[in-house]
Order: structure tokens, then sequence, then C-alpha cells
């Protein structure tokens, strides 16, 4: 969990703290981070902070019986979401579309367009290991 202010129970993510993350994730190899800002995976709430470079791929995919929100904080996305063999495209950014809510069980796929994209992501909980589908395409 990451957090720079605590009040019992109350977490902050300051902004400095954020940009000194980005500058690591930068440098690194990874071509996605996950800061959680939620004390436990038992909890009914899970929120991250999702970094992502621009070669990150990862397949369509849901959460099982779980929704979820993505807000993006810098960069820019390609969201598609497949539904009854159609695949559907929206751009998110900070100018323009800048977050989309999700219900479950709807396959899609993030894309950074960006050469970093960071977004925060709020999902139904708990966590639950083998809880994502992936699409066999």
């Amino acid at each position: 969990m990451a957090k720079s202010t605590s009040y019992k129970k109350i977490n902050f993510l300051e902004n400095s703290i954020l940009k000194k993350k980005i500058k690591v994730f930068m440098k690194s190899d990874k071509l996605f981070h996950r800061i959680i800002l939620h004390e436990h995976e038992k909890n009914l709430i899970q929120i991250m902070i999702m970094m992502y470079k621009k070669k990150f791929s990862y397949p369509f995919h849901y959460t099982k019986n779980k929704s979820e929100s993505f807000t993006v904080i810098r960069g820019k996305f390609k969201i598609l979401f497949k539904e009854k063999n159609k695949i559907k495209k929206i751009i998110l950014d900070t100018k323009n579309k800048f977050i989309y809510k999700l219900n479950s069980n709807v396959f899609h796929k993030i894309i950074p367009i960006s050469n970093i994209a960071i977004a925060l992501e709020i999902l139904e909980g708990p966590y639950k290991k083998n809880s994502v589908k992936i699409l066999n395409e």
C-alpha cells in the first residue's frame, strides 16, 4: 500500500511521491507498475494507480462479476470493448473523455498510446485469485 501521510484510516498519495514513483518506473525495464492504495486484498473497494509504458500489451479480459472504473491521470489510452463479436473503441485522455465505468463481465483491452500513461483504477473487491477471465483470440 502506498502512502505518504496516514491518519489512522486515511491514506494520501501526494503528488511529489507519485512523481518520484513515475521517474523510477520510467527508468525501469517494466512495462507496467501498480501502486496499491487499498489496505488489503479483502477490501470491498480496490483502488490502484496503474502506470503503463507504450509497449505494454495484455489481452481482452474482465474480472468475473466485478465492475470497474478507470480514470486517466496522465497520457492517452485506447480502450477496446468487445460485445457480441463487435469491437468498440474509445480514446481516453485528460482533455476529452477521461473516465469510464465498466459493468461486470465485459471484455476490454487497455492500450497505452502515449509513451507513459497513468490511470486510477477502482475495482469491486475483494480480490480473488484466478478471477480474471482472458479472451482466447
